[in-house]
């Protein structure tokens, strides 16, 4: 008994690490993103309900981050004397407008993303995957918490649940880099002549996916694990 409340221990410091790790990149990093994404925008939004009461209302899209070819070098002015600085663009943002032809308000919102509803749905989609991905990994805490506390064996769900979060943790990221790669051939049209050439190769990031091939790992031994414990029990 006393070997089981040793490993209950220690599976759930790793749980309460993982959790505050991604709550952690959560406020370090989508925070941040988010508050600029919220101030970009209403900006847009304003401009684009202006503009609609207009005779010509005009279209509004935001294009970030979007990769491109190594561009020609550029000297940044300093105050410091025997200095030199020399600048390079290797990511563009920018915003466009356009004629509306006749797009309703509603479509022309949904489309403030890369002039697509696809990618805007894309975007959203992988932005709500870690919320829940939080969420699921607060139950497996409560849940191992729990049979610590009243020395019980560990919940059939807990398994699932990792599970669950192995495949969006797989999602998210498929999500996101599927819409990136969308607004990247956007872009792409868009900026077609302007000296700038965008990179538009899909882009993965092989660390989450291993990631999530790892938390399926987890899963499973944590679930042959407890149908060893069970089949022990049966045999005693």
């Amino acid at each position: 008994m006393q070997n089981k409340k040793i490993y209950l221990q220690r599976l759930l410091v790793i749980y309460i690490t993982f959790f505050v790790i991604l709550v952690g990149g959560f406020v370090w990093d989508i925070i941040p993103n988010l508050t600029q994404g919220i101030e970009e925008g209403t900006r847009v939004g304003n401009e684009m309900a202006s503009d609609y009461e207009q005779v010509s209302p005009k279209a509004h899209y935001l294009f970030w981050n979007i990769p491109i070819e190594q561009s020609d070098s550029f000297t940044i002015p300093t105050q410091v004397e025997n200095r030199e600085i020399v600048g390079q663009i290797s990511t563009l943002s920018f915003s466009v407008k356009e004629p509306a032809e006749e797009r309703s308000i509603l479509h022309m919102a949904f489309a403030a993303i890369g002039n697509s509803p696809l990618i805007y749905a894309l975007m959203i989609g992988s932005a709500l995957c870690f919320p829940v991905i939080v969420v699921l990994l607060f139950f497996i805490i409560r849940s191992v918490r729990r049979s610590l506390r009243e020395e019980l064996p560990v919940g059939k769900n807990n398994a699932w649940l990792l599970r669950a979060i192995a495949a969006l943790t797989i999602l998210t990221e498929l999500l996101g880099q599927l819409g990136m790669w969308l607004m990247n051939s956007k872009a792409a049209e868009i900026l077609a002549g302007s000296g700038y050439v965008v990179k538009t190769g899909f882009q993965f990031n092989i660390s989450t996916l291993v990631m999530g091939i790892l938390l399926l790992f987890a899963a499973e031994m944590f679930e042959i694990g407890r149908e060893l414990g069970e089949e022990q029990k049966l045999t005693i």
